[in-house]
Protein backbone atom coordinates (compact mmCIF):
# COMPACT_ATOMS: atom_id res chain seq x y z
CA UNK A 1 0.00 0.00 0.00
CA UNK A 2 1.23 4.00 -0.66
CA UNK A 3 0.64 6.26 2.14
CA UNK A 4 -2.26 7.29 0.78
CA UNK A 5 -4.10 4.12 1.13
CA UNK A 6 -2.08 3.22 4.70
CA UNK A 7 -4.35 6.21 5.71
CA UNK A 8 -7.25 5.69 4.12
CA UNK A 9 -7.23 2.04 5.38
CA UNK A 10 -6.54 3.25 8.81
CA UNK A 11 -9.22 6.23 8.85
CA UNK A 12 -12.03 3.46 7.39
CA UNK A 13 -11.17 0.85 10.33
CA UNK A 14 -11.17 3.91 13.32
CA UNK A 15 -14.91 4.47 11.80
CA UNK A 16 -16.03 0.69 11.18
CA UNK A 17 -14.42 -0.08 15.32
CA UNK A 18 -16.49 3.14 16.28
CA UNK A 19 -19.84 1.96 14.97
CA UNK A 20 -19.56 -1.13 16.91
CA UNK A 21 -21.92 -0.47 20.28
CA UNK A 22 -19.92 -1.89 23.40
CA UNK A 23 -17.05 -3.48 21.64
CA UNK A 24 -13.61 -3.58 22.68
CA UNK A 25 -10.18 -5.05 21.24
CA UNK A 26 -9.97 -7.32 23.94
CA UNK A 27 -12.59 -9.35 22.80
CA UNK A 28 -10.49 -10.45 19.60
CA UNK A 29 -7.66 -12.05 21.99
CA UNK A 30 -9.11 -15.55 22.61
CA UNK A 31 -9.63 -15.48 18.69
CA UNK A 32 -6.39 -15.13 18.22
CA UNK A 33 -4.72 -17.84 20.61
CA UNK A 34 -3.06 -20.88 19.18
CA UNK A 35 -5.47 -23.56 18.36
CA UNK A 36 -3.28 -26.93 19.07
CA UNK A 37 -4.73 -29.83 17.02
CA UNK A 38 -4.61 -32.91 19.04
CA UNK A 39 -7.27 -34.64 17.56
CA UNK A 40 -4.33 -37.08 15.21
CA UNK A 41 -0.79 -37.70 15.90
CA UNK A 42 1.75 -36.83 13.50
CA UNK A 43 2.58 -40.37 12.21
CA UNK A 44 -0.82 -40.10 10.52
CA UNK A 45 -0.10 -36.27 9.63
CA UNK A 46 3.42 -37.55 7.73
CA UNK A 47 1.43 -40.48 6.13
CA UNK A 48 -0.86 -37.95 4.55
CA UNK A 49 1.63 -35.44 3.67
CA UNK A 50 3.91 -38.23 2.17
CA UNK A 51 0.73 -38.54 -0.29
CA UNK A 52 0.02 -34.91 -0.75
CA UNK A 53 3.69 -34.23 -1.85
CA UNK A 54 3.68 -37.16 -4.09
CA UNK A 55 0.93 -36.07 -6.06
CA UNK A 56 2.35 -32.53 -5.98
CA UNK A 57 5.24 -33.69 -7.75
CA UNK A 58 3.79 -35.08 -10.52
CA UNK A 59 0.92 -32.27 -11.00
CA UNK A 60 3.64 -30.21 -11.10
CA UNK A 61 5.67 -32.67 -13.64
CA UNK A 62 2.48 -32.86 -15.79
CA UNK A 63 1.46 -29.08 -15.73
CA UNK A 64 4.37 -28.85 -17.83
CA UNK A 65 2.80 -29.89 -20.94
CA UNK A 66 -0.76 -28.59 -20.21
CA UNK A 67 -2.98 -25.82 -22.23
CA UNK A 68 -2.04 -22.54 -21.17
CA UNK A 69 -6.11 -21.95 -20.06
CA UNK A 70 -4.76 -24.09 -17.04
CA UNK A 71 -1.88 -23.09 -15.87
CA UNK A 72 -1.21 -20.24 -13.20
CA UNK A 73 -2.61 -16.97 -14.39
CA UNK A 74 -1.83 -12.91 -14.40
CA UNK A 75 -2.71 -12.94 -10.30
CA UNK A 76 -1.65 -16.77 -9.50
CA UNK A 77 1.35 -16.99 -11.11
CA UNK A 78 3.62 -14.33 -9.40
CA UNK A 79 1.44 -14.69 -5.82
CA UNK A 80 2.61 -18.59 -6.17
CA UNK A 81 6.38 -17.68 -6.92
CA UNK A 82 6.79 -15.00 -4.53
CA UNK A 83 5.07 -15.76 -1.49
CA UNK A 84 4.94 -19.70 -1.34
CA UNK A 85 8.15 -20.16 -1.87
CA UNK A 86 8.94 -22.46 1.67
CA UNK A 87 6.20 -24.62 0.91
CA UNK A 88 7.19 -25.31 -3.07
CA UNK A 89 10.93 -25.85 -1.52
CA UNK A 90 9.52 -28.53 0.80
CA UNK A 91 7.70 -30.04 -1.82
CA UNK A 92 9.57 -30.09 -4.27
CA UNK A 93 12.47 -31.57 -1.78
CA UNK A 94 9.92 -33.79 0.03
CA UNK A 95 10.91 -32.54 3.07
CA UNK A 96 7.91 -34.35 5.16
CA UNK A 97 9.20 -32.55 8.67
CA UNK A 98 9.24 -28.85 7.26
CA UNK A 99 6.08 -29.56 5.44
CA UNK A 100 4.70 -30.75 8.57
CA UNK A 101 5.40 -27.73 10.80
CA UNK A 102 4.04 -25.28 8.08
CA UNK A 103 0.79 -27.03 7.35
CA UNK A 104 0.20 -27.17 11.12
CA UNK A 105 0.17 -23.39 10.89
CA UNK A 106 -0.88 -22.20 7.95
CA UNK A 107 -3.55 -20.33 9.18
CA UNK A 108 -0.63 -18.37 10.54
CA UNK A 109 1.87 -17.90 7.71
CA UNK A 110 1.47 -17.54 4.18
CA UNK A 111 -0.26 -21.03 3.24
CA UNK A 112 -3.53 -18.55 3.30
CA UNK A 113 -2.30 -16.03 1.16
CA UNK A 114 -5.04 -14.45 -1.37
CA UNK A 115 -7.69 -17.63 0.30
CA UNK A 116 -9.09 -16.06 2.93
CA UNK A 117 -11.29 -12.86 3.13
CA UNK A 118 -9.80 -10.06 5.83
CA UNK A 119 -6.36 -9.62 7.94
CA UNK A 120 -3.85 -12.02 7.59
CA UNK A 121 -2.49 -13.21 10.84
CA UNK A 122 0.70 -11.38 9.99
CA UNK A 123 -1.28 -7.92 10.21
CA UNK A 124 -3.22 -8.82 13.08
CA UNK A 125 0.03 -9.58 16.05
CA UNK A 126 2.96 -7.71 14.13
CA UNK A 127 3.68 -4.33 14.74
CA UNK A 128 1.70 -2.72 17.36
CA UNK A 129 0.56 0.62 15.34
CA UNK A 130 0.48 -1.49 12.77
CA UNK A 131 -1.93 -4.36 14.16
CA UNK A 132 -4.52 -2.15 16.34
CA UNK A 133 -6.07 -0.83 12.80
CA UNK A 134 -5.89 -4.22 11.61
CA UNK A 135 -7.67 -5.78 14.72
CA UNK A 136 -10.30 -2.94 14.76
CA UNK A 137 -11.40 -3.61 10.73
CA UNK A 138 -10.83 -7.56 11.54
CA UNK A 139 -13.09 -7.22 14.03
CA UNK A 140 -16.02 -5.25 12.33
CA UNK A 141 -16.30 -7.45 9.82
CA UNK A 142 -16.11 -10.99 11.84
CA UNK A 143 -18.74 -9.08 13.92
CA UNK A 144 -21.14 -7.87 10.18
CA UNK A 145 -20.26 -11.41 9.21
CA UNK A 146 -22.06 -12.95 12.39
CA UNK A 147 -24.88 -10.69 11.85
CA UNK A 148 -25.61 -11.44 8.48
CA UNK A 149 -24.96 -15.29 9.58
CA UNK A 150 -27.50 -15.25 12.35
CA UNK A 151 -30.00 -13.00 10.43
CA UNK A 152 -30.26 -15.93 8.03
CA UNK A 153 -30.09 -19.38 10.16
CA UNK A 154 -32.01 -17.40 13.15
CA UNK A 155 -32.39 -21.02 14.89
CA UNK A 156 -29.06 -22.52 14.12
CA UNK A 157 -26.58 -22.75 16.77
CA UNK A 158 -23.32 -20.64 16.41
CA UNK A 159 -21.54 -23.99 17.08
CA UNK A 160 -22.33 -25.36 13.51
CA UNK A 161 -19.87 -22.50 12.86
CA UNK A 162 -17.39 -24.32 14.28
CA UNK A 163 -13.77 -25.88 12.49
CA UNK A 164 -11.07 -27.96 13.37
CA UNK A 165 -8.22 -26.87 14.78
CA UNK A 166 -6.29 -27.89 12.12
CA UNK A 167 -3.82 -25.31 10.88
CA UNK A 168 -4.08 -23.33 13.80
CA UNK A 169 -7.13 -21.36 12.74
CA UNK A 170 -7.81 -17.87 14.36
CA UNK A 171 -11.00 -15.73 14.16
CA UNK A 172 -13.68 -14.30 16.69
CA UNK A 173 -14.70 -16.33 19.37
CA UNK A 174 -19.10 -16.15 19.40
CA UNK A 175 -21.13 -17.52 21.85
CA UNK A 176 -18.09 -19.80 22.82
CA UNK A 177 -16.99 -21.01 18.95
CA UNK A 178 -14.36 -19.78 17.16
CA UNK A 179 -15.76 -18.35 14.10
CA UNK A 180 -12.98 -17.79 11.12
CA UNK A 181 -12.79 -15.13 8.37
CA UNK A 182 -14.24 -18.09 6.04
CA UNK A 183 -16.69 -19.53 8.58
CA UNK A 184 -20.00 -17.84 7.86
CA UNK A 185 -19.78 -17.37 3.83
CA UNK A 186 -18.84 -20.91 3.55
CA UNK A 187 -21.36 -22.39 6.07
CA UNK A 188 -24.72 -20.53 3.63
CA UNK A 189 -22.91 -21.65 0.48
CA UNK A 190 -22.87 -25.16 1.95
CA UNK A 191 -26.36 -25.28 3.51
CA UNK A 192 -27.57 -23.49 -0.16
CA UNK A 193 -25.57 -26.63 -1.70
CA UNK A 194 -27.24 -29.16 0.47
CA UNK A 195 -30.64 -27.77 -0.13
CA UNK A 196 -29.95 -28.28 -4.03
CA UNK A 197 -28.81 -31.61 -3.48
CA UNK A 198 -30.75 -33.35 -0.77
CA UNK A 199 -33.35 -35.28 -3.17
CA UNK A 200 -30.58 -37.46 -4.64
CA UNK A 201 -29.29 -40.24 -2.69
CA UNK A 202 -25.41 -39.56 -3.60
CA UNK A 203 -25.08 -36.26 -4.36
CA UNK A 204 -21.68 -35.31 -6.41
CA UNK A 205 -20.67 -31.80 -5.89
CA UNK A 206 -17.57 -30.19 -8.13
CA UNK A 207 -15.81 -27.34 -6.98
CA UNK A 208 -13.55 -25.05 -8.77
CA UNK A 209 -11.07 -23.10 -6.45
CA UNK A 210 -12.10 -24.00 -3.46
CA UNK A 211 -9.02 -22.57 -1.08
CA UNK A 212 -8.61 -24.56 2.19
CA UNK A 213 -11.66 -26.64 1.95
CA UNK A 214 -13.93 -25.42 4.41
CA UNK A 215 -17.15 -25.31 1.99
CA UNK A 216 -16.04 -29.08 1.50
CA UNK A 217 -16.39 -29.17 4.70
CA UNK A 218 -19.33 -27.81 5.99
CA UNK A 219 -20.66 -29.98 3.01
CA UNK A 220 -19.69 -32.96 4.08
CA UNK A 221 -21.16 -32.59 7.53
CA UNK A 222 -24.37 -32.00 6.17
CA UNK A 223 -23.86 -35.09 3.52
CA UNK A 224 -22.39 -38.30 4.65
CA UNK A 225 -22.52 -40.12 1.41
CA UNK A 226 -21.36 -37.32 -0.70
CA UNK A 227 -18.98 -37.13 -3.12
CA UNK A 228 -16.84 -34.24 -3.13
CA UNK A 229 -14.48 -33.29 -6.54
CA UNK A 230 -12.47 -29.62 -5.86
CA UNK A 231 -9.81 -28.66 -8.74
CA UNK A 232 -7.49 -25.92 -7.58
CA UNK A 233 -4.08 -25.06 -8.70
CA UNK A 234 -1.21 -27.41 -7.13
CA UNK A 235 -0.12 -25.17 -4.71
CA UNK A 236 -3.34 -24.48 -3.56
CA UNK A 237 -4.25 -27.96 -3.51
CA UNK A 238 -2.13 -28.67 -1.01
CA UNK A 239 -3.58 -27.23 1.63
CA UNK A 240 -7.13 -28.20 0.73
CA UNK A 241 -5.78 -32.03 1.02
CA UNK A 242 -3.68 -31.67 4.20
CA UNK A 243 -7.12 -29.77 5.66
CA UNK A 244 -9.69 -32.48 4.69
CA UNK A 245 -7.63 -35.74 5.06
CA UNK A 246 -7.39 -34.52 8.48
CA UNK A 247 -10.93 -33.42 9.25
CA UNK A 248 -12.27 -36.38 8.00
CA UNK A 249 -9.47 -39.09 8.36
CA UNK A 250 -12.28 -42.28 8.17
CA UNK A 251 -13.09 -40.90 4.61
CA UNK A 252 -11.88 -42.30 1.14
CA UNK A 253 -9.69 -39.87 -0.69
CA UNK A 254 -8.25 -39.67 -4.54
CA UNK A 255 -5.49 -37.86 -4.78
CA UNK A 256 -3.58 -36.69 -8.22
CA UNK A 257 -1.35 -39.57 -9.34
CA UNK A 258 -3.54 -42.49 -7.32
CA UNK A 259 -4.77 -45.30 -8.06
CA UNK A 260 -8.62 -44.28 -9.48
CA UNK A 261 -10.02 -42.99 -12.27
CA UNK A 262 -12.52 -40.02 -12.60
CA UNK A 263 -13.27 -40.86 -16.14
CA UNK A 264 -17.12 -42.22 -15.43
CA UNK A 265 -19.30 -41.32 -13.08
CA UNK A 266 -19.41 -44.81 -10.81
CA UNK A 267 -15.57 -44.20 -10.70
CA UNK A 268 -16.48 -40.92 -9.04
CA UNK A 269 -18.83 -42.36 -6.54
CA UNK A 270 -16.32 -44.91 -5.35
CA UNK A 271 -14.63 -41.70 -3.42
CA UNK A 272 -15.82 -39.38 -0.72
CA UNK A 273 -13.25 -36.40 -1.81
CA UNK A 274 -11.20 -35.92 -5.19
CA UNK A 275 -8.62 -33.66 -5.20
CA UNK A 276 -6.85 -33.07 -8.19
CA UNK A 277 -5.03 -29.74 -10.15
CA UNK A 278 -6.97 -27.87 -11.94
CA UNK A 279 -5.78 -29.41 -15.51
CA UNK A 280 -7.62 -32.52 -14.98
CA UNK A 281 -11.14 -31.52 -15.22
CA UNK A 282 -11.60 -32.48 -19.03
CA UNK A 283 -11.29 -35.76 -17.67
CA UNK A 284 -14.64 -35.08 -15.55
CA UNK A 285 -17.10 -37.31 -17.66
CA UNK A 286 -20.10 -35.57 -19.09
CA UNK A 287 -23.45 -35.07 -17.37
CA UNK A 288 -21.84 -36.70 -13.92
CA UNK A 289 -22.19 -33.55 -11.37
CA UNK A 290 -25.79 -32.85 -9.80
CA UNK A 291 -24.14 -29.47 -8.11
CA UNK A 292 -20.82 -27.53 -10.11
CA UNK A 293 -20.19 -24.56 -7.78
CA UNK A 294 -17.39 -21.44 -7.54
CA UNK A 295 -17.33 -18.62 -5.20
CA UNK A 296 -14.90 -15.50 -6.19
CA UNK A 297 -12.05 -17.19 -8.21
CA UNK A 298 -13.91 -17.20 -11.81
CA UNK A 299 -13.84 -13.49 -12.24
CA UNK A 300 -10.23 -13.20 -10.51
CA UNK A 301 -9.46 -15.49 -14.04
CA UNK A 302 -8.02 -14.67 -17.35
CA UNK A 303 -11.25 -14.14 -19.90
CA UNK A 304 -10.16 -17.06 -22.03
CA UNK A 305 -9.33 -19.47 -18.50
CA UNK A 306 -12.63 -18.25 -17.93
CA UNK A 307 -14.40 -19.21 -21.61
CA UNK A 308 -12.54 -23.08 -20.64
CA UNK A 309 -14.09 -23.65 -17.49
CA UNK A 310 -17.75 -22.51 -18.30
CA UNK A 311 -17.63 -24.87 -21.29
CA UNK A 312 -16.49 -27.77 -18.94
CA UNK A 313 -18.77 -26.86 -16.04
CA UNK A 314 -21.67 -27.14 -18.66
CA UNK A 315 -20.23 -30.36 -20.29
CA UNK A 316 -19.90 -31.92 -16.95
CA UNK A 317 -23.04 -30.89 -15.04
CA UNK A 318 -26.50 -32.10 -15.07
CA UNK A 319 -28.04 -30.18 -12.40
CA UNK A 320 -27.23 -26.95 -10.84
CA UNK A 321 -24.01 -24.55 -11.48
CA UNK A 322 -24.66 -22.43 -8.42
CA UNK A 323 -21.70 -19.49 -7.98
CA UNK A 324 -21.03 -16.03 -6.63
CA UNK A 325 -18.34 -13.81 -8.53
CA UNK A 326 -17.45 -9.88 -9.26
CA UNK A 327 -20.30 -8.02 -11.30
CA UNK A 328 -17.19 -4.97 -11.95
CA UNK A 329 -14.28 -4.95 -13.86
CA UNK A 330 -12.49 -4.50 -10.80
CA UNK A 331 -8.15 -4.16 -10.83
CA UNK A 332 -6.89 -7.05 -8.78
CA UNK A 333 -3.49 -6.57 -8.92
CA UNK A 334 -0.57 -7.72 -11.44
CA UNK A 335 -2.54 -5.41 -14.22
CA UNK A 336 -5.51 -7.94 -13.94
CA UNK A 337 -9.04 -6.83 -14.41
CA UNK A 338 -11.59 -8.99 -12.77
CA UNK A 339 -13.82 -10.53 -15.60
CA UNK A 340 -17.92 -9.44 -15.05
CA UNK A 341 -20.19 -12.53 -13.91
CA UNK A 342 -22.51 -11.60 -16.55
CA UNK A 343 -20.09 -11.92 -19.06
CA UNK A 344 -19.28 -15.34 -18.35
CA UNK A 345 -20.30 -17.58 -21.51
CA UNK A 346 -23.02 -19.62 -20.38
CA UNK A 347 -25.20 -21.36 -23.03
CA UNK A 348 -29.01 -20.65 -22.19
CA UNK A 349 -30.00 -23.18 -24.53
CA UNK A 350 -28.63 -25.75 -22.45
CA UNK A 351 -28.94 -23.71 -18.61
CA UNK A 352 -31.71 -21.65 -17.38
CA UNK A 353 -30.77 -18.44 -15.16
CA UNK A 354 -32.93 -19.86 -11.97
CA UNK A 355 -32.36 -16.60 -10.43
CA UNK A 356 -29.30 -13.51 -9.92
CA UNK A 357 -28.85 -11.61 -6.79
CA UNK A 358 -26.89 -9.65 -4.59
CA UNK A 359 -24.46 -11.89 -2.19
CA UNK A 360 -25.30 -10.76 1.14
CA UNK A 361 -21.87 -10.71 2.56
CA UNK A 362 -21.91 -6.96 2.58
CA UNK A 363 -19.95 -6.91 -1.21
CA UNK A 364 -21.13 -4.44 -2.93
CA UNK A 365 -19.48 -6.02 -6.50
CA UNK A 366 -20.38 -9.60 -6.19
CA UNK A 367 -23.65 -11.56 -7.09
CA UNK A 368 -24.83 -14.91 -6.36
CA UNK A 369 -26.32 -17.06 -9.48
CA UNK A 370 -28.17 -20.42 -9.98
CA UNK A 371 -28.06 -21.94 -13.20
CA UNK A 372 -30.15 -25.08 -13.94
CA UNK A 373 -29.90 -27.67 -16.84
CA UNK A 374 -32.68 -27.84 -18.93
CA UNK A 375 -31.78 -30.12 -21.60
Amino acid sequence: MNLLQKINYVINAQIKFLSLPNVSLDDLSSGLQDQIDTSLNDAYKRSVINRIIQSYQKAKHDQLSVQSVYRPGHKWAPQISKKRNLYIDALNHGDVERLLSLLNNFYRNNGVISIIKYELYYYLTNRPLQANFAQKKFLYNMIKDIEVWKSEFPDISSSELEVPPIGNPYGYVFENTLVTAASCPAYYYAHKSHQLTRHIDHPIVCEIGGGIGLFAYFLARKISNLTYIGFDLPEILVIAQFFLMNAFPDKKFLLYGESGSIDQEKNVQEFDFILLPNFSLPELPSNAVDLFVNFHSLSEMDYATVEEYIVQIMRTTKGYFFHENSEIKQEIGYGNKEVPAIQFPINLQLFKLNYRTKAIWREIRYWEYLYQRIK
